[in-house]
C-alpha cells in the first residue's frame, strides 16, 4: 500500500505511484459501474416503452368499443325503424282486410256502379282514354333499329364487384329482348302470365325522341292489345275534377280487365310521383290532384292480378328530377316477388356509332333514296360520306336524326337529284340536324 504522506512534503516519486494508482483503480471500476447503469437505464426504458404499449392499447380498445357501440345503437335504430315500418305495413293490411270485410268500394267504383259496359266504354272513347292504335302505321319492336353491343369486356357480374361503378347503357338489342320478355311475350301468353314473376308495370325512360312511346305502342300492337292513355296531359285536356278522375281510373283499369291483353299507357308519369312538398305546386301546375291520381293509380295497379293479362306502361325523361319522388316510383316498377324483387325499369340510351349508320341508312332509303347510287355519285370528292354523318351526329336521339332527314329530303329536293343530277352533301343533313329540337344539350 502506498503511504499516506501530506502532499506538500510528498517527492515527485510518492506523487507519481500514487496518482497511477488512482487511475489503475478507477479503470478496473468503471466497466462495472458502466454496465450496473446500462442495466438500470434499459430495465426504466423498458418500463417505459410497457406503458405507452398499455396506453396506445387502451385507447384503441376505447375507440373499439365506442365504434362497437355506435354500431350496436345504430342497429336498434335500423331494428326500431323496421319494426315499426313492419308495424305500419301489418296495420294497412288489417284495414284493407276490415275494408274488405266490410265491403267498402272506392271512390270510381261508386260512381260506376249503375254504368254498363257499352256506357263505360262510351265514356272512356269521349275521354280519349280508349284509343283505336290500329288505324295508324303499325309498328313493331323490330323497328326499334340497333343492334347488340358486341365490344364491351365488362359484364353486369363484374361491374357489381366494383364499389361506385358506373352501369353501362344497354344497348338497343337488349332493350328490344328486355321488352319482348316483360312484355309481349307476358302480355300475349296467358300460359307465361300465370307461370312467370308478375310484372304489372314497366317503365321506359331516356332522352326525348328516343323511342319510348314507339316501343310501348309497339309491345301493344305484337299481341294486339287494347290501347288506354292515362297520361295526366289527358285528364287536363278533359278538365277532370278529383271525383272524375278516380272515376276514369277505375273505368280504365275495369275495362282492361275485361277486353284483356290491354296496355294502359301514362305519359310523364313522373308529375304523379311528386315529392310531398311539391305536390301543390304540380298540382297548380297541372290543374289536377296529382296525390290523389297517385293514390287511385296505386289503388287499381294492385289489383291486377296473374289471370289478367294487362300492363301498365310508364313513359318518362325526368325520372330523377328533384321534384320526382324517386323511391316511390322505383317501388311501383318493381314486380311483388318477395326477397328477389326484379326492377321493370328500362332505359333507352342514345344511339352508338354502328346504330346511327343504321339509322341513317333506314331513313335515307326511306324517303325512297337509292343510298348505294347516293354514294357512288357522291364519287371521289366524297360530298356525302356516312361514315362523318354518323361520327358527327353523337348524341342525338333517333327521332331528332329522323327529323334531320325528313326537312333534307323533301320531295323537291329529291326530284333534283333524280332529273338533274344534284347530288347530295353531308352537310345538308347535319345542317338539318341542328335545326331539330334536341332537348338534351
Amino acid at each position: 500500500p502506498i503511504p499516506c504522506v501530506p502532499w506538500q512534503s510528498q517527492t515527485s516519486g510518492q506523487y507519481q505511484r500514487r496518482v497511477h494508482g488512482d487511475l489503475a483503480i478507477s479503470d478496473i471500476i468503471r466497466p462495472v459501474v458502466e454496465r450496473q447503469i446500462e442495466k438500470e437505464v434499459d430495465e426504466k426504458l423498458l418500463i417505459c416503452l410497457e406503458n405507452l404499449r398499455n396506453q396506445v392499447e387502451s385507447m384503441l380498445d376505447a375507440g373499439k368499443k365506442r365504434v362497437k357501440r355506435k354500431e350496436r345503437e345504430e342497429g336498434k335504430r335500423k331494428e326500431g325503424k323496421e319494426r315499426e315500418r313492419e308495424k305500419g305495413k301489418r296495420q294497412r293490411q288489417r284495414k284493407e282486410r276490415e275494408k274488405g270485410k266490410a265491403g267498402v268500394k272506392s271512390e270510381g267504383e261508386k260512381r260506376v256502379k249503375d254504368m254498363s259496359d257499352e256506357d263505360r266504354m262510351k265514356e272512356l272513347i269521349g275521354q280519349c282514354i280508349l284509343q283505336d292504335i290500329e288505324r295508324a302505321d303499325p309498328v313493331d319492336l323490330d323497328d326499334y333499329i340497333g343492334s347488340h353491343n358486341c365490344t364491351r369486356s365488362e359484364s353486369h357480374e363484374d361491374i357489381e364487384k366494383v364499389k361506385h361503378a358506373k352501369m353501362l347503357a344497354p344497348s338497343f338489342g337488349q332493350v328490344r329482348s328486355f321488352l319482348t320478355e316483360f312484355g309481349s311475350i307476358c302480355l300475349g301468353s296467358r300460359y307465361v302470365r300465370e307461370h312467370c314473376p308478375l310484372v304489372k308495370t314497366l317503365l321506359l325512360y331516356g332522352p326525348t325522341r328516343s323511342g319510348k312511346t314507339m316501343l310501348a305502342r309497339a309491345i301493344a300492337n305484337s299481341v294486339g292489345a287494347r290501347w288506354f292513355d292515362l297520361s295526366p296531359a289527358v285528364l287536363l285536356q278533359n278538365q277532370l275534377s278529383i271525383p272524375q278522375i278516380a272515376k276514369a281510373i277505375f273505368l280504365t283499369f275495369d275495362m282492361a280487365k275485361k277486353l284483356e291483353p290491354s296496355v294502359i299507357y301514362i305519359d310523364e308519369i313522373e308529375k304523379i310521383f311528386v315529392v310531398g312538398k311539391k305536390k301543390k305546386d304540380a298540382a297548380a301546375k297541372l290543374k289536377i290532384d296529382a296525390s290523389k291520381m297517385k293514390k287511385e293509380l296505386l289503388a287499381m295497379t294492385a289489383t291486377l292480378k296473374k289471370n289478367k293479362r294487362v300492363l301498365v306502361i310508364g313513359i318518362t325523361k325526368d325520372v330523377f328530377s328533384e321534384q320526382v319522388d324517386v323511391d316511390a316510383l322505383k317501388a311501383f316498377f318493381t314486380d311483388g316477388t318477395a326477397g328477389d324483387e326484379l326492377s321493370s325499369m328500362c332505359y333507352c340510351p342514345f344511339p352508338d356509332y354502328p346504330t346511327r349508320t343504321k339509322l341513317w341508312q333506314h331513313f335515307i332509303e326511306e324517303k325512297g333514296v337509292d343510298l348505294v347510287q347516293v354514294i357512288e355519285d357522291a364519287g371521289k370528292t366524297k360530298s356525302f360520306d356516312l361514315n362523318t354523318l354518323s361520327l358527327v351526329s353523337e348524341g342525338y336521339a333517333a327521332g331528332s336524326m329522323a327529323q334531320a332527314v325528313h326537312f333534307c329530303l323533301t320531295e323537291r329536293r329529291i326530284q333534283k337529284w333524280e332529273s338533274f343530277g344534284r347530288n347530295f352533301k353531308t352537310t345538308e343533313f347535319l345542317n338539318n340536324l341542328a335545326r331539330t329540337r334536341n332537348f338534351n344539350f
